[in-house]
């Protein structure tokens, strides 16, 4: 599966933000499930509904009182074949779990065509995907690229979409043998990048290969190592 189009219903309200984030919340009828009950929380909550409603959306607010009650609330409903729109669900784990029983929606189309990556913040696009692996988007040659983190890669690689849009003009017909791989051999150009930056940490003039025919960009060893540590806990990784 290839992110960012692959998103799961997962961080709180996400459904819910998302439509209102691109603009697509007319005649959209969403109810919520959620566990922000208190004076603050619904305060809060209710800044999300008035936007929505803002936007011509209906919201049915469906408070419970706490988490544990909410979610199991959300189940029940999920397993008598009533899912609500939109779920309060803890980010990470939890909707890991939900995605591997089978229980998530499929939303790559809905995520291309409102344009999610670009209209939902880093962290609930990172969290709202799931296929075990681990993704960042850095700088290259100053356009963004979303890399798939590759602790075993020993460098960059580069999809020929993404090459494009860093600036490099290639020409498919002069592709050469740059390695080996299960299926045969790999097809690519050799290329240096001017710029790759994330967060803190950059690199210039750097050397990267461009897939021939690759969909996805890999960020490798020759990158990862200016972090002083790459730490895996659970399904969260830390660059430091």
């Amino acid at each position: 599966m290839n992110f960012p189009q692959r998103l799961l219903l997962s961080a709180a309200f996400c459904s819910a933000i998302s439509a209102v984030a691109a603009g697509t919340a007319t005649a959209q009828t969403v109810d919520v499930i959620h566990w922000w009950t208190s004076g603050g929380e619904s305060k809060a909550i209710s800044v999300f509904a008035e936007e929505f409603k803002k936007r011509g959306g209906t919201w049915i607010d469906s408070a419970v009182v706490g988490g544990t009650a909410a979610r199991q609330a959300a189940m029940n409903r999920i397993a008598g074949g009533d899912a609500p729109g939109a779920i309060q669900w803890n980010i990470g784990v939890a909707v890991t779990n939900l995605a591997k029983e089978g229980l998530l929606a499929d939303l790559d189309d809905l995520a291309a065509a409102g344009k999610w990556q670009e209209k939902l913040p880093p962290l609930i696009v990172k969290n709202a995907s799931y296929d075990g692996h681990f993704y960042a988007d850095a700088q290259v040659n100053g356009a963004t690229v979303h890399f798939l983190i590759d602790t075993g890669a020993t460098g960059i690689a580069l999809s020929t979409d993404d090459a494009k849009r860093a600036g490099l003009a290639l020409d498919p017909n002069q592709a050469e043998v740059i390695g080996s791989g299960a299926s045969g051999e790999v097809r690519g150009h050799w290329v240096k990048l001017d710029r790759v930056s994330l967060g803190l940490k950059s690199v210039s003039d750097t050397p990267a290969v461009v897939l021939a025919g690759g969909d996805r960009s890999l960020l490798g060893q020759s990158f990862l190592t200016q972090f002083g540590s790459v730490e895996i806990h659970d399904d969260t990784m830390v660059l430091r």
